[in-house]
């Protein structure tokens, strides 16, 4: 126990089995170091009661087939083929830096986790499966039985489970907390993105409180194949969502449900754009998902693939408070004349930020604590407000010294 492995970049073939070790195994660099698990069983394995003393991070972990011979059969019924890139039993080990890619099994393709409570932390779950449309094939990227780890800054994305939970499934009493994470565009045949068991219908004894804050779940995909039984539900049972962005929207204190603006999704990138509505929208002014900016506004419809929005909105500036600088974003589902003004707290306007006609699509505008005459506003709180024909809104802001 206590040892430190460092791992040169390369491709190694191998099956890793901590066996009770509280080591941590360090990759050079998790794009190039990388562990094939040859489709022999799981690439990495927690198994023997290992701790938060044991830790993992900077490696690839491909092409694992979760094959695990146990004989308590309370693990998940009686399937035996979990945890294709990485398995967990009665472990609870320190999970960083990694990318879990192209590995399947019956049950949590990805990662399989059972009475363990992990710590899983800048962990990339993407492209996994679930092998033929059976019973017990659950969870593409992640099944967890009886376990509750704590999930951040983490994506799991573009997984595919042939029965329930696409992103991640939650039985048997678990209690995930998941924050400042990502769960997009995965498929199931019930529940794409999040699947938990309150309702008792899909495991014999339900699911905890599942909690997701600062997160985004967004699936844009068009499920209109009748050769695929394939669901558009995305969530299914009653996680505990808030502060979080639901593309289909979900009831919960602080969430929203407009358009994302992540700068690249087609090619993987969910960084966000400078004016997306996720910026400073999560619990106390943090931001929602996994990333921050990574791209200049987008401005247009047709750089959004053709989005329009659906309704007016004025979104909280960002950063708030501020100092000198802040940027206001506004979405307009048509053209037509608007304005929008800053106000202090007697109501006498300070600043016009724009007085009229503008185009469909999404907008930016900065301020820089200057009234009409470009003089330096006094700190304190104001209020601004869009209007567009009888439609007005309007929000308040802090400016800093």
């Amino acid at each position: 126990d206590g040892d430190t492995i460092f791992v040169s970049n390369g491709t190694y073939i191998e099956n890793i089995n901590f066996i009770g070790k509280n080591i941590a195994l360090i990759g050079e660099n998790r794009e190039t170091t990388i562990i094939d698990g040859n489709e022999g069983e799981s690439v990495v394995k927690f198994v023997s009661g290992e701790d938060e003393n044991a830790r993992i991070m900077g490696f690839t972990l491909r092409n694992g087939f979760g094959h695990f011979d146990f004989t308590d059969s309370t693990v998940l019924d009686t399937t035996p083929f979990i945890g294709g890139g990485m398995l967990l039993l009665d472990s609870s080990p320190k999970i960083e830096d990694l990318k879990i890619v192209n590995n399947r099994a019956r049950a949590g393709a990805g990662i399989y986790m059972f009475n363990s409570d992990p710590h899983i932390f800048d962990v990339l779950i993407s492209d996994n499966y679930t092998d033929t449309v059976a019973l017990g094939n659950v969870g593409g990227g992640l099944c967890l039985a009886s376990s509750s780890p704590h999930i951040s800054h983490s994506v799991i994305t573009n997984n595919n489970s042939s029965w329930y939970g696409g992103g991640l499934i939650a039985a048997n009493n678990s209690s995930p907390t998941i924050t400042h994470s990502n769960f997009v565009n995965n498929s199931a045949l019930v529940g794409n993105e999040i699947v938990t068991g309150d309702d008792s219908s899909i495991f014999s004894n339900g699911s905890g409180i599942v909690t997701i804050i600062n997160s985004v779940i967004y699936n844009d995909r068009i499920y209109d194949d009748p050769n695929t039984m394939t669901q558009d539900i995305d969530i299914v049972g009653g996680p505990n969502i808030t502060y979080s962005f639901v593309s289909d929207g979900h009831e919960g204190e602080g969430n929203i449900g407009t358009t994302p603006y992540f700068c690249d999704l087609d090619n993987g990138d969910l960084t966000l754009a400078a004016n997306s509505p996720l910026l400073g929208s999560g619990e106390n002014g943090s931001n929602i998902g996994a990333f921050g900016v990574g791209c200049d506004p987008i401005t247009t419809s047709s750089e959004y693939g053709g989005i329009v929005s659906k309704e007016f909105t004025l979104h909280q500036n960002y950063p708030n408070p501020f100092n000198p600088l802040t940027t206001v974003r506004y979405d307009l589902p048509e053209e037509g004349f608007i304005s929008i003004i800053i106000y202090d707290m007697m109501g006498r306007v300070v600043k016009t930020l724009v007085n009229g006609s503008q185009t469909a699509g999404f907008k930016t505008i900065q301020w820089n604590a200057t009234n009409d005459r470009n003089e330096p506003v006094s700190a304190g709180l104001y209020i601004y407000r869009l209007q567009a024909g009888e439609f007005r809104q309007t929000k308040k802001m802090v400016f800093v010294k």
